[in-house]
């Protein structure tokens, strides 16, 4: 549930913030309740942005492909209820965890990305690889060198969040443009 300020023109923005979420919820929520407020607010675009809380909790590649399905019927789901809506994905960031002494790229992130975005090619959704944007695998110890990523080795600082954000809107405004 939640409170909408929306005026009656110009670009209006609705953020459902799910910390620490992997995106596996929605089927979970009253259809009936989010279908009336998908009518209400009649989004022209949803923009969906997971994977990066599940990558590290992965054990193999089923693991993967069983986590791209659940994301499928997600999507579906919300679909069914925004049947107007153009989908946006953004994959995950690349991520680090030690692997003998070094900080790496989760081994099943780059497989996690490549399934991702075939899943949404293959279904319509307009896919975004920030891991890509980053520069793909092994790139978070450079953003973190440069401070652009915290300690953590996977969130993005107040700087790199300005980075990243400007990264993807130029992929969308170019891409737009092409379209005319």
């Amino acid at each position: 549930y939640g409170l909408t300020l929306d005026g009656n023109k110009g670009v209006q923005l609705d953020n459902v913030a799910m910390r620490g979420a992997s995106g596996t919820i929605f089927t979970r929520n009253d259809a009936t309740t989010y279908k009336a407020m998908s009518d209400e607010l009649n989004p022209n675009i949803i923009i969906m942005q997971y994977g990066g809380n599940a990558v590290p909790y992965v054990k193999d590649s089923t693991g993967i492909d069983n986590y791209v399905k659940y994301m499928k019927s997600q999507i579906n789901w919300i679909r069914r209820r925004n049947r107007n809506a153009s989908f946006l994905f953004i994959g995950p960031t690349d991520m680090s965890t030690t692997i003998n002494g070094n900080m790496e790229t989760y081994p099943l992130l780059p497989y996690a990305n490549e399934q991702l975005q075939t899943m949404c090619l293959d279904n319509n959704i307009a896919y975004w690889s920030m891991y890509d944007a980053m520069g793909g695998k092994n790139t978070m110890p450079i953003w973190v060198e440069k401070k652009l990523a915290g300690n953590d080795y996977t969130h993005f600082t107040p700087k790199g969040t300005k980075i990243i954000s400007e990264l993807f809107f130029t992929a969308l405004y170019l891409d737009l443009k092409d379209d005319e």
